[in-house]
């Protein structure tokens, strides 16, 4: 199973990252729509929607690509709330962030995480961060999301 034709959600407040992530995906072979959000309220706006099934078509997202770090709302309460809605709560969520702290990880894997990367803060480094992302979960990873 693979990404084609899917959706991945990526939220973050950094345009910079948003802008890198988004030309890794478009190197990728893997053909997705990447849907993103500025910051923790328009994630859980977002979010909401899909609760009340107004949301894609119907179609969940096949990946969440999270930040931590974000104004408004933080990456936390998002992830909290991704895994306390029903429709939501299987979906994927790789931690993308800046934080190396140990507190930050042992919390994100508590909250249900399926994984915490560091964001790289060199550019190929960022970009190679990002296709091993979209491979693993693209290629390698099998959920009963649709």
């Amino acid at each position: 199973m693979n990404l084609f034709d899917c959706d991945v959600l990526l939220i973050d407040d950094d345009p910079n990252d948003i802008e890198l992530a988004l030309l890794a995906f478009s190197r990728s072979d893997i053909s997705c729509t990447v849907h993103t959000l500025n910051d923790g309220k328009e994630a859980l706006d977002y979010l909401q929607g899909w609760d009340e099934g107004r949301r894609m078509d119907g179609r969940l997202p096949r990946l969440i690509i999270l930040d931590l770090k974000m104004p408004k709302i933080d990456g936390f309460e998002v992830l909290t709330t991704i895994r306390r809605t029903p429709q939501t709560a299987g979906v994927p969520v790789v931690i993308l962030t800046s934080s190396r702290m140990p507190l930050d990880i042992a919390e994100a894997y508590r909250r249900g995480c399926n994984a915490y990367v560091v964001k790289p803060v060199d550019y190929r480094e960022y970009t190679r961060t990002m296709a091993n992302l979209i491979d693993f979960w693209g290629e390698l990873n099998l959920t009963p999301i649709h």
